[in-house]
């Protein structure tokens, strides 16, 4: 009855058997490039912006300098950087100020706008910032300040490189998690099939 071309053990039968492999196991092995792809952004972001802002880091770690507003002492800077601008607690804050290397002298265009990047200084307050023009040991003069005055050099570059490393730990945190994740539901599905369960 069951014998010829429609036989359960005929050649259609025995392909059909061999075709219907186990069923693969879920999540697929290609989904192992998501946290990959996660710890590799935080890895590459992070080290891109240590080396973009490496020189502006290096700078914003020197010391503050006190200084007269009368140009006797000429605090070494670096042209093109920002510098923050502090008096002491409670005196007003200069009406103008300019650089001099030598016998030329430049106006500083003093930005009193962002106040909140400034680390706060025990005994002085913030009253503006500046780009240096020139290098090197410079004179500065403002008219009507006080006795003293503090240049820092702007340290925002810190509170960058901690959200960077922030981002970049958020990244490597659902990297991490997603990895965990795959492996565990992948070694879950290998164990149902291993004992015939759906």
């Amino acid at each position: 009855m069951w014998a010829g071309h429609y036989s359960p053990t005929g050649p259609r039968a025995r392909g059909a058997l061999r075709s219907a492999g186990p069923p693969p196991v879920r999540p697929a092995a290609g989904w192992y490039a998501l946290p990959v792809a996660l710890l590799l952004a935080a890895v590459a972001g992070l080290t891109a912006v240590i080396a973009a802002t490496w020189d502006a880091s290096e700078a914003a770690q020197a010391d503050p300098v006190v200084v007269d507003g009368r140009g006797t002492m000429r605090p070494d800077l670096a042209a093109g950087r920002r510098y923050l601008l502090y008096v002491p607690s409670g005196t007003p804050a200069p009406a103008s100020c300019a650089a001099a290397v030598g016998a030329w002298s430049v106006p500083l265009a003093l930005t009193r706008s962002d106040p909140r990047s400034a680390t706060r200084r025990r005994g002085y307050r913030f009253v503006g910032s500046f780009r240096a023009p020139v290098s090197g040991p410079t004179r500065l003069t403002c008219a009507g300040a006080a006795s003293r005055l503090m240049i820092a050099p702007d340290d925002a570059v810190h509170g960058l490189l901690g959200l960077a490393a922030l981002a970049a730990m958020a990244l490597a945190g659902a990297g991490a998690v997603s990895l965990v994740v795959i492996f565990v539901r992948r070694r879950l599905t290998r164990r149902r099939l291993l004992y015939g369960r759906p």
